[in-house]
């Protein structure tokens, strides 16, 4: 006898279902509506397999406990897989604020990237011209040394003066 796929009944069960609380027998009743079970051993046996997969889906944070209630245990699906797809479009408008805030960066990258290049033309450029600005330089500064040496002349003779007289 073909063993029928009890797993695959209580995940479809729950992905199915429009109820906020299950317990194992109304998983046990889909699955005799499903496959019209009656026999009372494979009843038994049924069930106990849908409480041991049940009980993996709660490990692995699939399904969680409700409540319970007496013997019986009501399950629900986890909160976070309600919330999955309302995370996954947060995570599409974050993914897309981030790609728009990288793009500005980008653009003020480059433009300061624009901004360093031109200054290091420009610097470039002043590097050409120094050569003339030095020959100035040393042109004014000679001419300074001999206006002070003359200077220094007149002050020498003027304090000599000085000292002649009195």
């Amino acid at each position: 006898m073909r063993s029928k796929p009890i797993a695959h009944v209580v995940e479809e069960f729950f992905q199915t279902t429009v109820q906020n609380k299950t317990t194992i027998n109304d998983v046990l009743k889909h699955y005799v509506e499903k496959y019209g079970e009656n026999n009372p051993i494979e009843m038994k046996k049924a069930r106990h397999a849908i409480y041991l997969k049940i009980n993996r889906l709660v490990k692995s944070g699939v399904l969680v406990v409700d409540s319970k209630s007496g013997k019986s245990i009501y399950y629900a699906k986890a909160k976070i897989l309600e919330e999955t797809e309302t995370q996954k479009t947060r995570l599409i408008d974050v993914v897309a604020s981030e790609k728009e805030m990288l793009l500005k960066r980008k653009a003020e990258l480059e433009y300061e990237l624009e901004l360093c290049i031109a200054e290091a033309q420009g610097y470039e450029e002043m590097k050409s011209l120094l050569p003339a600005q030095l020959d100035l330089l040393t042109s004014k500064k000679s001419e300074a040394k001999k206006q002070a040496i003359t200077l220094n002349g007149l002050l020498t003779s003027t304090k000599t003066i000085l000292r002649a007289l009195s």
